[in-house]
């Protein structure tokens, strides 16, 4: 699945693009997952250890899916993660002959998985496992189902589901994309992460979109060539042609038609693929669709113990988890950005977006002065002391500057506060989350005649409360980054003068 030999030619080429992160760091971000993806995972992770068969209730049907789908769900829940699953539909033509070598590869991999179970070959039938599992329409069904109960936002895409997910973190519905196919990062979609469904303890891999063309100094467009070349589902591949060379044509020629009939392929067939990126099919959402629904513990009840044959006293315990995590305060994440920002090395094809089912182009909002947004630049190379907290403000007004100092007060031992200071009502990482409300210490600064504020910041995350009226202006998280927060709201009654603002660094 994806486009191949992606991540490690990435992780090689351009290995800024790609960082680990763990689930404590996404609390409060809402995740695009692509659900075919999870219920795979999910199905060949969670199965009988004697002969590798799916879990199945009383009826014969596999609830292999349903079992991971409560275990991961209730994780990301845990930690103030809102999940968005995304289903497909029919895929499209153009990937039929994909899909016919699966079938086909899935069929030889079932009989030496019979093979090897016959011969008690325990080694060989854990291998070919995976490669026989198919997601069918009824798991989907029975995951929609689920999901719905527990009042997780389900998205049903119109083909794609990598393209679906891309088209909410575009519209800024959702904030990542989560899956184990690249392709998503083809269709358009900012951030991808990896792992996040995996049942192992696995990092979460983050690869962003953004470094990876200014690392491979491409455009969007380039970019998508590029993958196309690397081999994707919905053309042939050239043969000879990976990541590597694939490269160096895309510097060398700078247009796929060229690479392709330089190379002796079809370049119809390359186009189709291409225009398919930049214009999927995808069904269009607002912000309710990925709202947060409501628990239902009876149908809960009676979909997991009489249907699914699941433990009673377990679904009790599931469902008391359940209406725990409703009613927790999401804290604000410590990767948040509330509006996501976008390549700014992209062609036209991309700033006019995907197609929606309506037809229409849609766009993404790329205003940095928007309320809530916030513009980041990479630097890397501090090696600033983050052990304390500290940063440098700067208000600007045209050409006027005033600069102050922020930082904590030194405590008695001499030293400054650190996270664990700042938090140390909390005992450990965990009850933080447990908190409906958490106060680190602040400066508050009363910005006169100034129209901007910038916080380069080292490593910390930030957060501007307006104390007028309680409101969140912004967050940002620099993560080993200088940040750049928007600008700060004007008060139009107190003539010229801005609101006070409280700056939380933490």
């Amino acid at each position: 699945m994806g486009i191949k030999g992606l991540i490690p030619f990435l992780s090689e080429k351009v290995p800024s693009s790609i960082s680990e992160l763990s689930l404590e760091c996404l609390s409060g971000e809402s995740l695009a997952i692509d659900a075919s993806a999870a219920l795979y995972q999910f199905t060949i992770a969670i199965r009988d250890s004697s002969y590798f068969s799916s879990l199945v209730n009383s009826k014969g049907e596999s609830t292999s899916h349903i079992y991971g789908l409560m275990n991961r769900c209730s994780k990301l829940l845990e930690y103030g993660i809102k999940p968005v699953f995304v289903f497909d539909s029919k895929p499209p033509e153009l990937k039929s002959k994909t899909l016919d070598k699966r079938r086909q590869k899935r069929e030889e991999a079932k009989t030496d998985f019979k093979k090897a179970i016959s011969e008690g070959d325990k080694e060989s039938a854990k291998k070919l496992v995976g490669r026989t599992v198919k997601v069918t329409k009824d798991m989907n069904d029975s995951a929609k189902k689920l999901l719905r109960l527990m009042g997780i936002p389900v998205i049903e895409a119109l083909e794609e589901a990598e393209a679906q997910c891309a088209y909410l973190v575009t519209k800024n519905l959702c904030h990542f994309v989560a899956s184990e196919d690249t392709d998503t990062l083809v269709f358009g979609g900012w951030f991808l992460l990896r792992n996040v469904t995996s049942s192992a303890n696995k990092k979460i891999v983050k690869v962003d979109l953004q470094k990876v063309l200014d690392g491979l100094e491409f455009n969007f467009d380039q970019f998508v060539d590029f993958c196309i070349l690397c081999g994707c589902d919905y053309c042939d591949t050239l043969e000879g042609v990976g990541p590597k060379t694939a490269y160096s044509l895309v510097k060398k020629y700078q247009s796929l038609e060229e690479i392709v009939r330089f190379k002796g392929g079809d370049y119809d067939e390359f186009k189709e693929a291409k225009d398919y990126f930049l214009s999927p099919k995808v069904n269009e959402y607002d912000e309710n669709s990925v709202k947060m629904g409501t628990i239902d513990p009876e149908g809960l009840t009676e979909f997991l113990v009489q249907e699914n044959n699941f433990s009673k006293e377990r679904v009790e315990k599931f469902i008391e988890k359940l209406l725990k995590f409703k009613t927790k305060k999401i804290q604000t994440s410590l990767l948040s950005f509330l509006t996501n920002p976008q390549p700014t090395n992209k062609s036209k094809s991309l700033d006019e977006g995907p197609k929606q089912s309506s037809t229409e182009d849609y766009k993404v909002n790329t205003n940095p002065s928007t309320k809530g947004s916030n513009v980041y630049t990479t630097d890397t190379n501090s090696t600033k002391d983050t052990k304390g907290i500290e940063c440098t403000a700067t208000t600007t007004n045209n050409n006027l500057e005033n600069k102050v100092k922020i930082e904590n007060e030194e405590n008695d031992t001499g030293r400054r506060d650190s996270i664990d200071d700042l938090f140390k009502e909390f005992e450990d990482e965990t009850n933080l989350f447990e908190q409906d409300e958490f106060e680190p210490k602040s400066k508050e600064y009363n910005l006169e005649k100034q129209h901007e504020l910038e916080l380069n910041v080292h490593n910390r995350n930030v957060i501007l409360i307006d104390d007028d009226d309680d409101e969140v202006l912004t967050t940002a998280n620099s993560e080993k980054m200088n940040c750049e927060i928007g600008k700060v709201k004007e008060e139009p009654n107190k003539k010229g003068k801005f609101s006070l603002i409280s700056i939380y660094i933490f």
